[in-house]
């Protein structure tokens, strides 16, 4: 025996010293016996103590120093080498799912390794498997391996058991959840919000400011251009334009400007410098003629608004969601658990959705007003939480994904109405 099964037999991890154990014994380790004797009779674990004496059984009856049951040495059955490799790993994987609890598995295996090898019959290490999985003693061990009505009440049972298993595990998950936690994720969305709306309003100012004092400038340099172009009969050169063809000439919609005369170098060839004259959508020009005069007064107050509105429609989602999940559907959830995922999850999302709407405004109002792109980016992750908020909901009450699709869509009856009366009465 290697120092290395030593080390794992009197290891500190009960599925180390298993583990260990099973190897040995599939290797009829002569020199593990005294170790497996000790732990036979020494170790914390009933389970460990009967596994290390019927590896110790295995191994010395398999060196032919025990006889078997009926005192006789077994009969061999002649079986290919190939068959008895495939019989081991069939042992070994009936090994792991009785580890796992799952006894029907570890009989259906069983009876397959045995199929291949009958010789198992006479494997103390295999009947010891039959014992733990069947409930059998011996030989009678074996034999109920192939009864089927036996096989089939075991696993109704262990169903049972893993259903009552996962219900239990459920409800402790559910109980982890306090009142006074969701206190805490109303406030930290409360604030979150409150300050992300405000920065952002402040953001929409400050950008509508300087695209103002953009426009103004650009506009300033038209008109320079265009007094320079009527002045000199219109022919300068300042304003030119090039077609399909390569012809140049003037154009009255004017899309580019000259900053230098490009006639005191070379006329044909490109401008030293030019500049685009800035033509914004004029509902745009609006949104900036609007928001950069605004004061503090039209920041603030949308932030309390927006803070106090978001925690009462979550709050009114969360009811409504557990109306239907919980009550209509019957699901086995709490409220005060579906409140504590849900509104962390709003809280953790708004932070990124603020992000994206600060990304917007700039990117916006320095494209003049093309913000098509980043609202569809918005929508994709609106559409993120959704699903995420599905899941949560689907975890809590343990329903089925369009179940929890409709109790989705009740529980947000109050933010379509919000939207709606913001469109319709113009809050903002």
């Amino acid at each position: 025996m290697s120092r290395q099964d030593i080390k794992r037999l009197k290891s500190r991890d009960p599925e180390e010293r298993k583990n260990a154990i099973r190897t040995v014994a599939l290797a009829k380790d002569r020199n593990a016996l005294k170790q497996l004797a000790v732990m036979a009779g020494d170790d914390p674990s009933k389970e460990i103590r009967k596994l290390a004496r019927q590896a110790g059984v295995y191994i010395r009856r398999e060196l032919g120093e025990l006889e078997s049951s009926n005192g006789d040495k077994p009969k061999t059955i002649p079986v290919d080498d190939a068959l008895k490799v495939k019989a081991q790993r069939a042992l070994a994987a009936a090994q792991t799912y009785y580890d796992s609890g799952d006894r029907s598995k570890t009989i259906a295996v069983l009876v397959k390794a045995l199929e291949l090898d009958p010789n198992l019959r006479g494997d103390s290490y295999f009947i010891s498997l039959c014992e733990n999985a069947t409930g059998g003693e011996g030989a009678a061990a074996v034999d109920l391996l192939n009864d089927r009505e036996r096989h089939s009440t075991l696993a109704k049972k262990e169903a049972q058991a893993k259903k009552q298993e996962a219900g239990q595990a459920h409800i402790d998950e559910l109980n982890t959840a306090t009142w006074r936690d969701v206190g805490l994720d109303f406030a930290m969305l409360a604030a979150v919000s409150l300050v992300g709306t405000i920065i952002v309003l402040f953001l929409v100012v400050q950008s509508a400011q300087s695209f103002q004092n953009s426009y103004d400038a650009n506009r300033e340099a038209v008109d320079e251009a265009l007094a320079e172009f009527y002045a000199a009969g219109r022919q300068s050169s300042r304003i030119l334009w090039q077609d399909e063809f390569g012809a140049t000439g003037l154009r009255e919609h004017i899309e580019v400007i000259y900053e230098s005369d490009p006639a005191a170098a070379d006329p044909t060839g490109p401008p030293v410098k030019s500049f685009t004259v800035m033509q914004p959508d004029e509902d745009f020009m609006a949104t900036v003629e609007d928001w950069q005069e605004a004061g503090i007064a039209r920041i603030v107050t949308p932030g309390f608004v927006v803070s106090l509105s978001l925690v009462v429609l979550m709050f009114l989602f969360a009811l409504l969601v557990h109306l239907i999940a919980g009550v209509f559907f019957r699901g086995k959830g709490r409220l005060v658990y579906f409140m504590d995922k849900s509104i962390s999850l709003i809280g953790n999302r708004t932070v990124i959705l603020l992000i994206l709407l600060l990304v917007t405004i700039v990117l916006g109002f320095s494209g003049g007003g093309n913000i098509t792109p980043f609202l569809a980016i918005i929508a994709v992750f609106g559409v993120t939480v959704l699903l995420k908020l599905i899941g949560i909901i689907t975890s809590t009450y343990r329903l089925a994904f369009p179940l929890a699709l409709v109790a989705l869509l009740a529980g947000l009856a109050p933010f379509v109405a919000a939207g709606f009366g913001i469109m319709t009465v113009g809050i903002l």
